[in-house]
Order: C-alpha cells, then structure tokens, then sequence
C-alpha cells in the first residue's frame, strides 16, 4: 500500500494488463514491476535523483480494474539549479505551461498557494518565499533557479552526470546505437 492507498502487485499487473494490453508481454509487465523499487533504491543510493510518490494522483484511467488513487506516481523533488554552477545555462527552459512571471516554475500545490495567497498566513508565506526567491534569481540568472517536475528531474540526472565527469555532449545527433553481447555498449 502506498500513502494510504491500497495497492498491490497484482492490482498494479491488472491495471497495466488493461492499460498496456498485448502491447508488451506479461514477462516484461512484471519485470517493469519487479525492478520498479530496485530502480528508486539505487536512484536514491548513487544519484542525486530524490523521487517522492504522490498521495493523490488517480492513474490516467482511474475506473479501470486495478487502478489507484495515488501512491504509483512520482515527482522528482524540487532541485536548485544553482548547484549546477556554470552549467545550469546548459539546461533547457522548462515549458511556458508551468511557469509563471515569466519563468517561475510552479507545482500545482504551488498555485493552490498563491490563489490563496490573500486568505491563508501559510500561503502568503509561502507565495513571498517564492516570488521573493525569483526575484533574486532573475538578478543573476536568466530563469529562476528552483526547478520542480520534468526540469528537477533533468537538473538532478545533470548533476549526477557532472559530478561523475561524465562528458554532456550538446548539439549532437545520435547515429547509431553499438551493441556489443546484447548489451549497449555504446553510441556514434
């Protein structure tokens, strides 16, 4: 069970059964769901990749057998961009649908706050910290530097990257993929 909601392997295969159909086979339904807590364990472990799951977030089809009301999504959570020094000008702008004011990201708890803003102490609280925030940063920096949702999560597996001295090839279109004993070995 996942935040309260109950939830099961076998309600999580259903779901993914009528969802997913014959367009992948039940082996690989239950490998996705097998590796699915190895994968989190070792992103938490090794990688500045945090994900948390929602409480409440119906799956896409939510009257059909096996589906939940939440626990089963996951939002990376919110990164500052700043610890990317030099390179966060190399992450892309997040999408003009989740900003405000011109390029404060927002989360959906974020705009709940600031539509309450004149009414709740904890939203205003909350609202002031985040423009006040942005404001600063748009003094040095083109964008604001608090990333949440897809842009989080892009800045955390940068980070990552960067810190193994990775090499992050931009403007570079991807050939051909190298196999080697059925495994990626490579790209050209």
């Amino acid at each position: 069970a996942g935040l309260g909601h109950a939830d099961t392997p076998a309600g999580a295969k259903l779901y993914l059964d009528q969802i997913v159909g014959n367009w992948a086979s039940d082996d690989m339904k239950l490998a996705f769901l097998r590796a699915g807590p190895d994968m989190l364990r070792f992103f938490e472990a090794n990688t500045d990749v945090k994900l948390v799951a929602r409480a409440y977030s119906p799956d896409y089809y939510p009257d059909t057998p096996g589906a939940s009301l939440g626990g089963r999504s996951m939002d990376p959570l919110a990164f500052d961009g700043r610890t990317l020094g030099k390179d966060f000008a190399r992450l892309r702008d997040p999408l003009k649908e989740f900003v405000v004011l011109g390029g404060m990201m927002v989360t959906m708890t974020d705009v709940q706050h600031l539509l309450k803003v004149t009414s709740s102490f904890a939203s205003w609280r909350h609202g002031m910290a985040m423009v006040l925030r942005y404001a600063g940063d748009r003094l040095r920096y083109r964008r604001g530097t608090r990333l949440v949702l897809g842009n989080a999560l892009a800045g955390r597996l940068f980070k990552s990257v960067i810190d193994r001295n990775i090499p992050v090839l931009t403007e570079t279109p991807a050939r051909r993929i190298v196999f080697e004993a059925g495994k990626v070995a490579g790209i050209v």
